[in-house]
C-alpha cells in the first residue's frame, strides 16, 4: 500500500499544550519545579584550562545551570514511529523533544524536515514543517504506556541519564502502576540488567520494534538534563541495593584501551603513577553490568578519558572525585554537571589529542602532579 504524505507540525511538551486544541491534553502535569544548580569550579584548574573549559573570559561564564520544570504529557492517539523514536500526536504535531536534530528524525525514512517560505508585512520567514510518509501501525495499544526510550538508548551514558530517570513515575505514581514501559526492542544487555535491578516485572515492558505504533494514551515524561532530583533518585535506587559487604571505597581508572576513541595513546606510561597513588585499572566494558555497579559503588575516586562509562559516577561512594581526561580541542561540560548534580568532586586534565579519533598523550609528570595535589 502506497503511505500517505502527512504534513506535521514541530512543537517542543512545553508548547504543546498552547498549540493544541486537544482538550485531553489538560492532563498535562507540571511535577517539579526547578531550582537552578550552582556547580563548582573544577578542582586545581590552571588559566590555560580554565580559558579551554569556560571560554575566552571565564569569569563571566555563568557557573549557574538552570533546568526546565519535570513533566508528564498524557498525548491521546499518538503514535510512536521508527528507528529514531519520534513522538507524533493525534492532531499532527511531531513532538521535538523526542528525537535529537535531523539525523534522529529522518533515521528509517519516516520523516523529512522541510519549511513553508512565506511573506508576513514584507519579511520573508520560514515556517518549519515536517513531512511524514505514514504507514499503517504495526501495533496498536489500547492500555496506558509510558515511553521511556529515546533514540540514543543504546549508549550507556544516554540510557542512564535520559532513560532510566524516565520510569520515576512508572514505579512510585500509583496512577501509572498498571501502565505497560515502552522499552527497545533489543539493546546492549545493560539495559535488560538495569530494568531488572530497579525491579520492573518483565510483564509491564513492551518492546517497541523501530516501527510504527499507535496508542490509545501515551504518557511522555520530560527528559531531566542531567537535573539533580532525577540524577539522584537513580542513584539512590541503585545503590539501594548493593550491599556493604559489596562496595569497598577504592580508587579506579577506566582505562579506554579497547574503545574506538579517545584512548591514552601512552597509557602504559601512565600505570606507575596510577598504582604509586593507590589506582586499580579497568575495563568497564568487559565486566557485567551488575559487578560495574558493585565496583563504583565503593569507589572514593573514578578517573579516565571522557567517555560513556565515567556516567558510573553515578554510584560512586558520597563525596567521591571524579578526574575526567579530556581532548585539548574539544569541551564537553556533561560531566562536571552530573559531579555536581550528586554532590561528588570534579577536576579536569587536558591531554594533547593525538588524531581524527581523538586519542590523547598525557605527560606522567602532569597526571602525577594533578593526583598529588588532589589527595593533598
Amino acid at each position: 500500500m502506497t503511505p500517505a504524505i502527512e504534513v506535521l507540525q514541530p512543537v517542543s511538551l512545553a508548547d504543546y499544550r498552547a498549540a493544541s486544541a486537544s482538550p485531553a491534553v489538560a492532563a498535562t502535569q507540571t511535577l517539579v519545579q526547578r531550582e537552578p544548580l550552582v556547580c563548582a569550579d573544577p578542582l586545581g584548574l590552571d588559566a590555560d584550562a580554565a580559558t579551554f573549559f569556560f571560554g575566552a573570559d571565564p569569569a563571566s561564564f555563568s557557573r549557574k545551570y538552570p533546568f526546565p520544570p519535570r513533566t508528564r504529557a498524557v498525548l491521546p492517539g499518538a503514535r510512536l514511529v521508527g528507528p529514531g523514536w519520534v513522538v507524533v500526536t493525534g492532531d499532527r504535531y511531531v513532538v521535538t523533544d523526542s528525537y535529537s536534530g535531523p539525523a534522529a528524525l529522518e533515521a528509517g525514512g519516516h520523516f523529512r524536515a522541510a519549511a513553508l517560505p512565506l511573506d508576513l508585512d514584507g519579511t520573508r520567514h520560514r515556517l518549519p514543517l515536517v513531512l511524514h510518509r505514514r504507514f499503517a501501525p504495526t501495533q496498536t495499544m489500547s492500555e496506558p504506556c509510558v515511553l521511556i526510550g529515546t533514540y540514543w538508548h543504546f549508549n550507556y551514558h544516554h540510557w542512564l541519564v535520559d532513560c532510566l530517570p524516565r520510569l520515576r513515575g512508572a514505579l512510585e505514581d500509583p496512577a501509572l502502576a498498571e501502565a505497560r514501559i515502552v522499552v527497545p526492542a533489543s539493546g546492549p544487555a545493560f539495559q535488560q540488567a538495569t530494568l531488572e535491578h530497579l525491579g520492573v516485572p518483565p510483564e509491564r515492558l513492551l518492546r517497541f520494534d523501530g516501527t510504527a505504533w499507535q496508542f490509545e494514551q501515551l504518557y511522555v515524561p520530560s527528559t531531566g538534563c542531567f537535573a539533580p532530583d532525577e540524577l539522584r533518585w537513580l542513584r539512590q535506587r541503585m545503590r539501594g541495593k548493593v550491599s556493604v559487604a559489596q562496595a569497598s571505597r577504592q580508587r579506579l581508572y577506566l582505562s579506554r584501551a579497547k574503545a574506538a576513541s579517545r584512548r591514552i595513546v601512552n597509557e602504559d606510561e601512565l600505570l606507575p603513577v596510577l598504582h604509586k597513588h593507590g589506582f586499580a585499572v579497568i575495563q568497564a566494558e568487559g565486566l557485567p553490568w551488575q559487578e560495574q555497579l558493585a565496583l563504583f559503588a565503593g569507589a572514593s575516586v573514578i578517573a579516565g578519558p571522557h567517555g560513556a562509562g565515567l556516567t558510573n559516577l553515578l554510584f560512586a561512594a558520597d563525596g567521591a572525585t571524579l578526574l575526567e581526561i579530556a581532548p585539548h580541542d574539544q569541551v564537553n561540560h556533561c560531566f562536571w554537571l552530573m559531579a555536581n548534580a550528586v554532590g561528588h568532586r570534579y577536576a579536569l586534565l587536558c591531554a594533547q589529542t593525538q588524531n581524527a579519533d581523538r586519542d590523547m598523550y598525557l605527560a606522567p609528570a602532569q597526571l602525577d602532579q594533578q593526583l598529588t595535589t588532589l589527595f593533598s
